[in-house]
């Protein structure tokens, strides 16, 4: 999670206080107690599992989607819903989804990517 200034940061009387390229890792200095749940919106199977899910009762998680209509998964939810950006998806190395984004020792995030069977594939189990 580190990220590397690329402007100096200047206080009010124009000293510097961390110049561009300075290194850091924003969870060490930003609380972060959330989880982040990331799934495909037009996916039933992943809007399913998110449902039947943990997660789908905590307040503390927040949910992102790559797909569907906002609104309509508002509605499903009772919960806000958020479009996953390209940056976000980029900075956290996203892959796949359903994705549960934790923090971990104030240092790092850990993605777990979470599979979600077909409902073919469901259903042709033991037959």
């Amino acid at each position: 999670m580190s990220y590397m200034l690329e402007v100096d940061i200047q206080d009010g009387k124009g000293n510097i206080l961390y110049p561009k390229g300075f290194v850091f890792n924003p969870l060490e200095y930003v609380p972060f107690s959330r989880t982040i749940v990331v799934i495909n919106g037009a996916s039933e199977n992943e809007i399913g599992w998110f449902m039947a899910s943990e997660y789908y009762r905590r307040a503390d998680v927040l949910v992102l989607v790559t797909g569907g209509t906002w609104k309509d998964l508002m509605g499903r939810f009772r919960r806000n819903v958020f479009y996953l950006t390209e940056p976000v998806a980029k900075r956290l190395r996203l892959s796949a989804t359903p994705s549960v984004i934790v923090k971990k020792d104030n240092k790092y995030m850990e993605v777990r990517e979470v599979h979600v069977p077909d409902k073919k594939d469901i259903a042709g189990r033991g037959n």
